[in-house]
């Protein structure tokens, strides 16, 4: 019994050992890192009334990280590609993940948004939008506007205190 024992361990060691061996190359990860100018890129969950489609991107991510980790970088990867058509603006329709060979493949598909101005330069730098608006003025007549006299009209009902 101890004789077949130790044949069955040794014709099943080499075995055991090859298959913790590296099977092969793996996938190769893509990690892209965010340019600093891209961070200025907005990526929207919502479109925005008053944007015109511009076209879509989709960003790409794939590593043995997280699945926050390779959505930062998917994210990374969309918002360099609008950068890149010089648009600020992304609205995300959907994404997808499958994991191949070990990595965590994410992509991200992206509608570029042309909203109001962007892209354009600010003509007031500095200034906080909507700052620069005047409230509506009172409609011209008398200053204050008088309640009604009480027990004018006959039809009016008090309605009971609030608790």
């Amino acid at each position: 019994m101890k004789r077949t024992m130790m044949i069955l361990i040794a014709l099943t060691l080499p075995a055991a050992a090859a298959s913790c061996r590296n099977q092969g190359a793996t996938a190769p990860s893509y990690t892209p890192v965010l340019s600093p100018a891209a961070s200025s890129v907005v990526v929207l969950e919502r479109m925005t009334p008053g944007c015109t489609p511009q076209g879509q991107i989709i960003g790409r991510a794939a590593a043995a990280e997280s699945g926050e980790v390779v959505w930062r970088y998917a994210l990374n990867d969309l918002r360099n590609q609008a950068l890149a058509r010089r648009v600020t603006t992304v609205f995300m329709e959907k994404y997808d993940h499958n994991t191949e060979k070990g990595l965590l493949h994410i992509r991200i598909t992206g509608t570029l948004l042309q909203c109001g101005t962007a892209g354009t330069t600010d003509p007031s730098p500095g200034k906080t939008p909507g700052e620069d608006l005047q409230p509506t003025p009172p409609p011209p007549g008398t200053d204050e506007i008088e309640p009604p006299p009480a027990g004018d009209d006959p039809e009016a009902v008090t309605p009971p205190p609030v608790e």
